[in-house]
């Protein structure tokens, strides 16, 4: 038999936040809760920046696009979209096709280029707690 996937948690409510955990990173990134945040790298002076810079985290290095992948939050849902990045976005390993969305739950692995993340949802409190 094969084990049975675990799925973590698909609602993401008003009293939560969205954490990324790079995983090259000690400290997590504790995102603004927008209803949509573009995913990707500073570029020069005059150019759409993106709402999440991933530059402090090697972004140029591991391949991240200038305006790679956006998540947007609905009805305490989360979805993570491809905005055509060169180098892909990739959740839990699967290439998020150009312009594709696709759900996220909490633990979810998210690769933006090869730059490699792990989204989670997380209470106010808990934060506090750390």
């Amino acid at each position: 038999m094969r084990p049975r996937p675990s799925w973590g948690e698909m609602r993401l409510p008003p009293e939560a936040v969205l954490v990324m955990q790079i995983l090259t990173a000690t400290e997590p990134l504790v995102l603004p809760r927008m209803e949509r945040l573009v995913i990707g790298r500073a570029g020069a002076a005059g150019l759409r920046n993106p709402d999440v810079d991933l530059t402090s985290w090697g972004a140029l290095r591991y391949g991240v696009s200038r305006v790679h992948a956006a998540i947007e939050i609905r009805d305490e849902a989360v979805f993570l979209t491809d905005l055509g990045s060169t180098n892909g976005t990739f959740l839990n390993a699967r290439r998020l096709s150009p312009n594709e969305t696709r759900i996220v739950c909490s633990g979810d692995e998210v690769c933006f280029g090869n730059l490699l993340a792990r989204l989670y949802f997380r209470h106010l409190a808990e934060l506090d707690n750390k």
